[in-house]
C-alpha cells in the first residue's frame, strides 16, 4: 500500500523540494493515519492518501504528529475517515495554536530581557549629589537668581510700599481722618453702604 501511496502522490503532485527522508516520514504518517480508522470509506483511497501526503508534507512534523497521534489526533474524534478538508482544518488549527503559544513565549522572553535591561540601567542611575552638581540647587527649573536681581526686587517692593502709604495718607487727609488710621476711608464707606 505504501508504494501505491507514493506512486499516486507523484502522479497528482510533483514536489521536487521535499527530501526523500521527509517523503518517507510523511508516507508513514499517512499509513498510520489511514489505518487508525475503523473503516476506510474513501471513494478513491489512492487519491485520499495522496492528498493526505501532500497536506502532511506542507506542515511541520510536530503538527502532523499531533493530528495523526492516536491520543490527540483526528482518529479520537470520529470512527470514520474524515474528509481532506477536515484533515487540513485540524492541521491548520494545531498550527495556529502552536504559533500562538510561540508568540506568547517570545513576548515573555522579550519582557524578561527588557526587565533585566531596566534593572541593569537602574544600578547606573546618578546619585543625588551628582544630580545637584549637574543641575544646580534648583534642579535646572529656574535660572540662578543673582544678588543684583534680589536687590532690585527688594527696591521695587519698598517703592510700592511707600507709594501705597502716601496714597493712603492722602485719602485719609481728604476724608478728614488721621493718616495713621487702621482703616481706609473707602473701606468705611463700603461698610456703611452694606449696613444701610
Amino acid at each position: 500500500m505504501l508504494q501505491k501511496i507514493e506512486a499516486s502522490f507523484q502522479q497528482l503532485i510533483a514536489q521536487p523540494n521535499i527530501s526523500a527522508e521527509r517523503m518517507a516520514w510523511a508516507t508513514k504518517q499517512v499509513s498510520l493515519f489511514f489505518g487508525s480508522f475503523r473503516k476506510a470509506d474513501a471513494d478513491d483511497p489512492e487519491v485520499f492518501t495522496a492528498g493526505c501526503l501532500r497536506l502532511f508534507t506542507a506542515y511541520p512534523p510536530e503538527i502532523v504528529q499531533h493530528v495523526t497521534d492516536p491520543l490527540t489526533g483526528l482518529c479520537t474524534q470520529s470512527e470514520w475517515l474524515p474528509s481532506l478538508k477536515r484533515v487540513k482544518d485540524a492541521l491548520s488549527e494545531r498550527h495556529e495554536t502552536v504559533a500562538a503559544r510561540k508568540a506568547v513565549q517570545d513576548r515573555e522572553l522579550e519582557q524578561i530581557a527588557a526587565r533585566k535591561a531596566e534593572l541593569a540601567n537602574k544600578n547606573n542611575r546618578p546619585t543625588l549629589e551628582e544630580l545637584k552638581a549637574k543641575h544646580g540647587p534648583n534642579w535646572g527649573l529656574q535660572a540662578d537668581v543673582k544678588a543684583e536681581d534680589v536687590a532690585r526686587a527688594e527696591r521695587r517692593r519698598d517703592l510700592q510700599i511707600e507709594a501705597n502709604r502716601t496714597l493712603f495718607a492722602e485719602e485719609c487727609k481728604a476724608a478728614g481722618m488721621p493718616e495713621d488710621s487702621p482703616v481706609s476711608p473707602s473701606l468705611i464707606a463700603l461698610i456703611k453702604a452694606g449696613m444701610a
